[in-house]
This record gives structure tokens, C-alpha cells and sequence, in this order.
């Protein structure tokens, strides 16, 4: 819906949220620091490639910042008239002949030279990764547009491929930004109709106008993936970044209802040790397990529309939910859950439930307690 902001728009817009209209303004904020990324990695490109030599130790100088902590000073701000007019008279030429006219003629170079100093000397790239502040874009993930790629030849990536592809991303910082551009792919693929064995780079580049910096578009440029794999990539990358927010101490689920997260005992706790200790896929359990919590109950437009339905009373135990919603999956690590009477796990506990599952999952030592 477009709409104009004046002095009667709600203030809402304007405080940032996940779950309000808020989400806007933490868009708008996200989409101008990775404008200013890409503005940046631009410039140290084009400073590579050309013949300002003296400007070259401006590509080992810049530095990154977390986005928590950066600075009005860090980020690219520049005014025409005070900025950008006056190098255009400093370094302009003018020549008056008789019977010629005037003949205007710009320094170039010495311009050049003098906007990298201005632009970009001094200036951070900023850190996105590890923050939620862009998990808004969960909001382009939609179980219609997951149903709708599924109707096509979706097919798992190679682990090698997957893990090259992650430890870039992860390198530089990246990952969350990459997650961004291919939640817009699935979504703009789900509403085209995809080609399986298309190339998702050449998809980026020629169909979504991804510029060739963008974190994805290099991460994967030397790889054969193709639209075919794009689900698995998704879940893959998702996956590893909820890993991470996890161990940060943060909520992998902010769009999700609290009602959903409601605490397991310790004695319920005992009781999964067992179960998690049999499991042998207990990473891929782990994945669909965030991607039902993402899909089927963190859509805050579809739960309003069920919320009363049975299927979705958080009293139901989780493992009977499961198998209604993992009926035609290879997985049945659901079925380790405990059932009976004592020790059930609630629907209204499965983000507590995927927290343990990815603490047993991704655990560092061999210590049995949670």
C-alpha cells in the first residue's frame, strides 16, 4: 500500500518494531546501512582498479563497526551545494577566445581523487551480522510462497557447496544480508513461476538487478546453484544464523507469539535427554522445526485468522502436531518425542523445545545437561 508520511502519520511508523507498523522504520534503516555497504565496496573497487595509486591504502583502512555502535561519523553524508559544487568550480577550466566561444573543460582525475577522500576516507563498514535488527525481512517468507516453489523440482545443494558458501558469508560478516537477498528470490520466484535449473546467480543479476556486490551474488558466483536448490540454501542459511542469535543470548523468534514459548520443567527436560541422544538427524529435525515455527506460527496475519482452531491450541501435545504436519517427511525424530500421560511436550513449548534441540544439536563439549 503506498501511502505519504505527513504530520498526521502515526507515530508508530517511527518506532521500531518487529510486530507493528514499526517495521518500517527498522526497513528503511536497514536498507540505507547496506546502500552505504554497497556504496562503499563500490568506491574500494574502483580505487583497485585504477591508476590512484596514492589512494590505494584507503582499501586497508577501512574499518567495520557493529551496527549497535555506529557512529553519524562512520556512515557516508554529503550535501551537494556544500560538498560537491565547489570541487566542481576548483577544478574546472575555462578558455575565452575571439570567435570561439568559451570552452569549459573538467579535471577529472583530480575530481575523482578528491570525492574518495571526501566520501569514503574515515568512513565503516557496518556489521549487520549477529543483530535482529533485519529478521523484519521474515516477514517475505511465507508458507504460500514456500507451498507454491514446492510445486516445482526443489532438490538438496551439496554439504560442501553449502559449507563453502556459509564460511564466506561468514567471513565477511555477511550472512544476514545474504539471507535478505534470497528471501526476496524465494518470493519473487514464488509469484513468476521458476526455471529449476536456471543459474540463482544469473537470476540475481538479470531478473532482480542484484548489483555484483551484494554478499550472495559473490558468495555463490563460482558455484553451481541453481532456483532448484534455493529452499535448501534458505534453510541451510537461516538456520546458521538462528544458531547464532541462540548462543548470543538472543530470541531467535522475535515474530513469534509468547504463547509459543512458554518454559519446559526440569523434569520434562530429564525426559528429552534420552529421546535427543537416539536421534540421528537431529540438525535436520532442528531445521524443520524452525521453519514450522517460521511458516505456521509466526504469520501474524494467518494466526489471526485460525487462532481458534484446535490445530493450533498450544495445549496440544507437540509430538501429536508434528505428525499431522511432518506426515510425508523422511524425518522421524518426532516420533522419539515422550507421549502418555506425564512428561508431555506442549505445542505452546516448541521454541523452548527447538532451543534444548539445538543446544544437544550444536553443543561444544560432551556434557549431558542442558
Amino acid at each position: 500500500k503506498n501511502f505519504s508520511i505527513n504530520h498526521q502519520t502515526k507515530l508508530s511508523f517511527f518506532v521500531p518494531s518487529l510486530l507493528t507498523e514499526g517495521r518500517f522504520s527498522i526497513s528503511l534503516v536497514a536498507t540505507l546501512l547496506q546502500l552505504h555497504n554497497d556504496f562503499i565496496r563500490s568506491v574500494l573497487d574502483v580505487i583497485k582498479k585504477s591508476s590512484l595509486s596514492r589512494h590505494k591504502n584507503i582499501v586497508l583502512d577501512i574499518p567495520s563497526t557493529h551496527v549497535h555502535t555506529v557512529h553519524s561519523n562512520h556512515i557516508v553524508d554529503y550535501d551537494f551545494d556544500r560538498d560537491i559544487l565547489p570541487l566542481l568550480f576548483r577544478f574546472c577550466n575555462c578558455s575565452l577566445k575571439y570567435g570561439e566561444g568559451t570552452n569549459i573543460t573538467y579535471d577529472f582525475e583530480r575530481i575523482e581523487a578528491c570525492l574518495i577522500e571526501l566520501l569514503v576516507q574515515g568512513k565503516h563498514l557496518v556489521d549487520l551480522e549477529g543483530t535482529l535488527s533485519v529478521s523484519f525481512t521474515k516477514q517475505l517468507i511465507s508458507s504460500d510462497n514456500f507451498s507454491r516453489l514446492r510445486e516445482t523440482k526443489q532438490v538438496p545443494l551439496h554439504h560442501s557447496v553449502v559449507s563453502q558458501i556459509k564460511d564466506k558469508l561468514k567471513a565477511t560478516g555477511s550472512l544476514a544480508i545474504a539471507i535478505r537477498t534470497l528471501e526476496n528470490a524465494i518470493s519473487f520466484l514464488a509469484s513468476t513461476g521458476p526455471r529449476p535449473e536456471q543459474s540463482i546467480h544469473d537470476f540475481l543479476r538479470s531478473t532482480l538487478k542484484i548489483a555484483q556486490t551484494d554478499p550472495l551474488v559473490i558468495a555463490i558466483s563460482d558455484r553451481n546453484v541453481q532456483v532448484q536448490h534455493v529452499l535448501h540454501l534458505w534453510r541451510e542459511l537461516d538456520y546458521e544464523q538462528a544458531v547464532d542469535v541462540v548462543q548470543s543470548n538472543q530470541d531467535a523468534f522475535e515474530t513469534t507469539s509468547d504463547e509459543y514459548k512458554q518454559s519446559i520443567n526440569n523434569e520434562i527436560k530429564d525426559s528429552l535427554k534420552d529421546p535427543f541422544s537416539q536421534m540421528v538427524n537431529k540438525r535436520e529435525f532442528a531445521m524443520e522445526i524452525r521453519e514450522i515455527i517460521l511458516l505456521k506460527l509466526s504469520d501474524l496475519s494467518a494466526l489471526s485468522a485460525i487462532r481458534d482452531q484446535e490445530a493450533l491450541n498450544p495445549k496440544i501435545p507437540l509430538r501429536d502436531y508434528l505428525s499431522s504436519v511432518l506426515d510425508e517427511s523422511e524425518l522421524i525424530e518426532w516420533q522419539l518425542i515422550p507421549e502418555g500421560d506425564e512428561n508431555i511436550v506442549e505445542l505452546g513449548q516448541i521454541v523452548t523445545f527447538w532451543n534444548l534441540l539445538v543446544e544437544k544439536t550444536e553443543k561444544r563439549n560432551d556434557d549431558d545437561d542442558f
